[in-house]
């Protein structure tokens, strides 16, 4: 059995010869190091925005400033005096993101969101 052809010598294994055991090992230690490098981003941010998937302004397209009519004050994701269901930070009633969603319509406008 000193001389099986089938049977690998772990001592004389090349570059170029891995076995499918060590492949998936360091696949698994890539991957957990990957997971270990993105705690440091969430470290800053409540446990309830991580959880509930709320997302930076950036993401949002947020700004500063109303688009046209359209304004966080209105938006039913609006959190008074300064915060959203969606967004993270501190937002302005007078903002606008791409998640805008009327509230309420207007006195006499009919129309439904």
């Amino acid at each position: 059995m000193k001389d099986s052809p089938t049977r690998r010598d772990s001592t004389n294994c090349t570059g170029a010869d891995v076995s499918r055991r060590n492949f998936l090992g360091q696949c698994v230690s890539t991957a957990t190091l990957v997971g270990v490098g993105a705690v440091p981003a969430l470290a800053n941010l409540p446990i309830t925005d991580v959880a509930y998937n709320r997302m930076l302004k950036v993401a949002a397209d947020y700004q500063n400033h109303p688009n046209g009519k359209e304004h966080c004050a209105i938006c039913k994701h609006f959190r008074a005096p300064d915060s959203c269901e969606i967004v993270i930070g501190k937002i302005s009633p007078h903002g606008w993101c791409r998640y805008f969603k009327g509230a309420r319509s207007s006195a006499g406008g009919g129309s439904s969101y």
